[in-house]
């Protein structure tokens, strides 16, 4: 970590295939480039957030989630994906929730940090097949932070983008499990 930075925030993305998960990452990460990998993309940003200079690593996984289980209990917060066209991103969507909520325990309290999982559904301006509500509720019910995006619309605006990173900040930094 560069002597600057205060704090190091790590961010997975998953979802399932097409959904928009490299998409969300360049935003976040404030790239242009959609370019199609193989295994994960990486990323740092760096962020100033109240008077403290974050760095957030985000890491976009795209194989087997299997390989990836490990990894959920050394990150902060897990952004999960969904094509609001594709009722089976949907129910993906639903899978890997359960399956981060097994797999992400905390260290310090040995707690399942269902709060630090955010649920991102994308294409939001063309016709749905999932709707808006059903995918809030679902989030509400689960204590989860529910927000939509479109890839189709060829870009996030910055301040959403921003508005987005500060959310899932605040979320890591002031979740009562983790103090």
């Amino acid at each position: 970590m560069n002597e600057e930075d205060n704090l190091l925030i790590r961010i997975a993305i998953v979802g399932g295939r097409q959904v928009g998960k490299s998409f969300v990452c360049n935003q976040l990460l404030q790239r242009d480039s959609d370019l199609s990998r193989a295994g994960v993309e990486f990323g740092i940003r760096h962020f100033n957030y109240k008077n403290q200079r974050l760095k957030l690593q985000i890491f976009d996984f795209f194989t087997q989630y299997e390989k990836i289980n490990s990894f959920y209990s050394r990150v902060h917060a897990v952004i999960v994906v969904f094509d609001v066209n594709n009722e089976q991103s949907f129910e993906k969507c639903k899978t890997l929730i359960e399956e981060i909520k097994q797999k992400q325990i905390t260290r310090q309290t040995n707690q399942i940090l269902n709060d630090k999982i955010i649920v991102i559904g994308n294409k939001a301006t063309l016709d749905r097949v999932v709707n808006s509500d059903e995918a809030q509720e679902f989030s509400l019910l689960h204590n989860l932070i529910y927000t939509e995006i479109s890839y189709e619309a060829g870009n996030i605006q910055q301040a959403t983008s921003d508005e987005l990173l500060v959310r899932i900040i605040n979320l890591i930094l002031y979740h009562p499990l983790t103090k």
